[in-house]
């Protein structure tokens, strides 16, 4: 099994946001349930640069790989080197990419309550919904009124033109 850890945020300095880490720590808490089933559980954390959520020397996904490493976990993870995204459509993009490359068949992906049901539409709409589950950690106290807008706006954006529009491919939201 594998477990999609989306980004989110960190400082200059690789400083991980709340809501990063509380992905992080449900991942992990899914990783320890599912471990002892004797199926191989691997983490693997999205996440490049922006503006907006990274502009650090590092891209996102390291910083998560190196908590996740810091939290005893090393072994579980796989590189996010290929998972090198800016926005939630790419992330879908990119893991759609992952798995075929390493014949994945169905998944999780970890976000947060706030941006639970955008996850939802972009990964149902690119994957067969029965494939992938989109589980959310708790939001941070820090999640304000912007980044709740910022939602709400891109999940009418995506109902009103029916589905994901990535490059020259159209995905229309499963019915």
């Amino acid at each position: 099994m594998h477990i999609f850890i989306l980004g989110h945020s960190n400082e200059p300095d690789g400083q991980l946001s709340s809501a990063s880490e509380s992905r992080i720590s449900l991942a992990i808490s899914l990783l320890e349930k599912h471990a002892p089933t004797n199926h191989p559980v691997f983490l693997v954390a999205t996440g490049g640069f922006g503006i907006n959520f990274n502009n650090s020397t590092e891209p996102h996904h390291i910083w998560v790989e190196n908590e996740v490493k810091r939290r005893g976990h090393a072994s579980m993870l796989q590189s996010g080197d290929t998972l090198q995204s800016a926005h939630t459509v790419e992330d879908a993009i990119l893991i759609k990419n992952f798995c075929i490359r390493n014949d994945v068949e169905r998944f999780l992906v970890i976000t947060n309550e706030f941006h639970l049901k955008r996850s939802k539409l972009v990964f149902d709409a690119i994957f067969n919904p029965s494939s992938v589950d989109v589980v959310a950690a708790a939001d941070p106290i820090e999640i304000g009124n912007s980044q709740l807008l910022h939602e709400r706006d891109a999940i009418s954006r995506l109902e009103s033109q029916g589905g994901v529009f990535w490059e020259d491919k159209f995905y229309p939201l499963f019915p």
